[in-house]
């Protein structure tokens, strides 16, 4: 359970999810738990965050994975991303991530009861290349353009 077995497991995993057939079978063996536990558990580690997220990002590409998306998984990436504000990497993984499960899952009210609507405005105002990014301005513009 250590940080560096739980950053090698998680880079494994985002590996093995560039193929489809892993990404349904990972899902099904619960694979998106198991990431958001490694998450929770070792919320201060740069490194099990940033692969975790970027874990999830490849897992969501599979339309399977919507059925496993719930709100803690949410805001275990919020709260991930909140907790290493300095670190444009991690906090681009867990945009990455949120980006595809909105996309894949169409959880976007679940995103942002999560607070990690905000966590990506907040990485936005930090960092000019997050700013930029396509994927977070879609985020965010959403909660602007609600009623």
């Amino acid at each position: 359970d250590a940080a560096d077995v739980q950053e090698a497991a998680c880079r494994a995993l985002r590996h093995l999810a560039l193929h489809s057939s892993n990404r349904i079978r990972m899902c099904r063996d619960h694979g998106l738990e198991t990431i958001r536990s490694a998450l929770q558990r070792h919320a201060q580690s740069l490194g099990v965050q940033e692969s975790g997220f970027l874990a999830i990002g490849n897992l969501a590409f599979e339309a399977e994975a919507k059925q496993y998306v719930n709100q803690q998984l949410l805001q275990a990436i919020a709260v991930g991303m909140d907790a290493h504000p300095t670190s444009a990497s991690v906090l681009e993984a867990g945009i990455f991530a949120l980006y595809n499960l909105i996309c894949t899952a169409d959880c976007y009210h679940m995103v942002v009861e999560c607070g990690a609507v905000e966590a990506v405005r907040r990485a936005m105002h930090r960092h000019p290349e997050i700013r930029d990014s396509q994927e977070a301005q879609c985020i965010v513009a959403e909660v602007e353009e609600e009623p």
